[in-house]
This record gives C-alpha cells, structure tokens and sequence, in this order.
C-alpha cells in the first residue's frame, strides 16, 4: 500500500525502531535513523546518580524478562548500563547529532514525586552542552503525560515545542477537552482517536498520535487529520506512505 505525499503525517520512531530491536537500544536508534522519517522518540528518568537514561518503565522487570525488579533510580547510569544496556541521554544525543535532518521527541517520565523536579533540568543541561539549545524549535520537543514537568520545562527551556500526552482517564476528568493553548501540539492514543477523531484538530493544534503499527491503523490516523504518528514500525509506516 501507498500513500500521497500531501497528507502524509510525520513519522516518529518510538523509541527507536523497537519492533525490531531492544527498544530504547543503540541499535534501534541506529535502525531508526537511517529511515527517511521526521524523527524519533526517547523516553528518559534519571539514575541513582542523577543522570538521565533512556528507559520506559519505572523498573528493570520488563527489561529483564522479571528477574531484575530493582527500580531505575536504584541504579546509577553505569550500572543500568553494564546490566541492560541503557543509553544514557548524552549517548543518545551523540549519535543523533550524526542524523541532523531528524527530529527528536524526548517525554519525560516518572513524574509527580518530589525527586523528579531534577529531571527536566537535567535533561536541559545536557541538551546545552551538546550545543542544542539555539536550534531546539527545529530539532527539539519535549513531550509528557504531565502538564507539571511541561510547565517546568517551559520555565527551563521556553523556545522548545511541548505536546501533552493525553491519558486515557482524561476523557473522564476533562470531558470537554480544556487545555492550555501555549502547547505546540495534543497528543492522543490510535484506541481513543479511533474512537473520537475530533480529538485529532481540537483547539487547531497538531496532532500527535500513539502508538500505530498496523497499516490500516497509519493509513486512518493520516486520512483523519494527524500531524504526526509514533510507530513502533516506522518501517512499516515508510512502506505505508512511499517513503524514500
């Protein structure tokens, strides 16, 4: 299947091309960039020593087929590096400087507890010192499922783009979809969408869609109106839409 180029969505890379490697590994990011895409994701927490990683969950249990239930902020970088392979952020950033024409979504995890206030100042820092500050709206956005760490991040980094991930339950707790307008875009799940797709042009801001994997589901998703779609097979979605 194909698709026209005047519809045709930006495709992200969640955490790398993840169906076809560990995710969130050197390998799928390898993988990932060499795809004709807009960019790719990170999901990143900070280490027992204050440095951020790229991991999803708040424990090593999935990673580790459950024999490691330790917690990512038991462990320092080094440590979660040498027992399961993590990047830290700073690695990440090293290869993708390689890879100047993609963009890159960072979303912050582990928000809400009194210790996360560090991360998005970390996660900052590291972006300066790898000179990405002064060209953050053309390469950087920040994401989340959090309207505190995007507003903590507003204060740190202003210039940077952020798209609130909306959770499910926020159907039940904001029905009408109020939202702050200063947000560079609203994210939304495929079940959702699929299920609501005005929710894809509410408030007239892009759209940013998860996690779509299935064909069809990428042909719907650009068909209804999404500025951009998170794959696990940004391979799949190339096919999809005659990406070269």
């Amino acid at each position: 299947m194909s698709h026209t180029h005047a519809t045709t969505p930006g495709i992200v890379a969640h955490r790398g091309l993840s169906h076809a490697h560990q995710e969130l590994s050197l390998a799928a990011y390898e993988a990932a960039f060499a795809l004709p895409i807009d960019g790719v994701e990170c999901d990143v927490r900070l280490s027992a020593d204050g440095v951020p990683i790229l991991v999803h969950d708040a424990d090593f249990s999935r990673l580790s087929g459950g024999a490691d239930k330790r917690l990512i902020r038991e462990l320092s970088a080094q440590e979660a590096a040498r027992e399961h392979g993590i990047l830290t952020l700073d690695e990440f950033l090293s290869l993708a400087l390689r890879y100047p024409e993609h963009r890159i979504y960072i979303e912050f995890k582990q928000a809400g507890r009194n210790e996360d206030l560090a991360l998005e100042p970390a996660v900052v820092k590291t972006l300066i010192r790898h000179g990405l500050r002064n060209k953050a709206a053309e390469r950087i956005c920040f994401i989340s499922f959090s309207p505190f760490s995007l507003h903590r991040a507003k204060q740190l980094a202003p210039t940077i783009p952020r798209i609130y991930l909306r959770p499910e339950w926020f159907r039940w707790a904001n029905p009408m979809d109020f939202l702050p307008r200063d947000y560079a875009g609203l994210g939304v799940s495929i079940e959702r969408a699929k299920r609501r797709p005005q929710l894809l042009y509410r408030q007239y801001l892009p759209s940013y869609v998860w996690t779509v994997d299935e064909a069809d589901d990428l042909l719907w998703a650009a068909e209804n109106g999404a500025d951009f779609i998170a794959t696990n097979r940004a391979d799949l979605a190339c096919e999809v839409f005659d990406l070269k």
